[in-house]
């Protein structure tokens, strides 16, 4: 299962363009102690940038860019 935490920053009092970094997470859905399962953890970089590929998919509708960060390993999401 694949996930993202959210976080919304801006400055001044109303929201303009908007930044939005994720941070992509791994549940470990498929780990053998059931007691380890569904505890989030970062994702590797293969799994952050298949979750980042597939925002992207999502996101093209709304004109929205979705861009892996390969340095930091987040994900920028910015406004069309």
């Amino acid at each position: 299962m694949r996930c993202f935490r959210v976080a919304i920053c801006w400055k001044g009092s109303t929201l303009g363009a908007i930044k939005i970094r994720l941070l992509p997470l791994d549940l470990n859905i498929n780990r053998s102690r059931p007691s380890e399962r569904g505890l989030p953890a970062c994702a590797k970089p293969d799994l952050a940038r298949e979750i980042a590929e597939d925002l992207a998919v999502m996101s093209e509708i709304y004109g929205t860019t979705v861009r892996y960060n390969e340095a930091d390993g987040l994900i920028d999401v910015l406004p069309a």
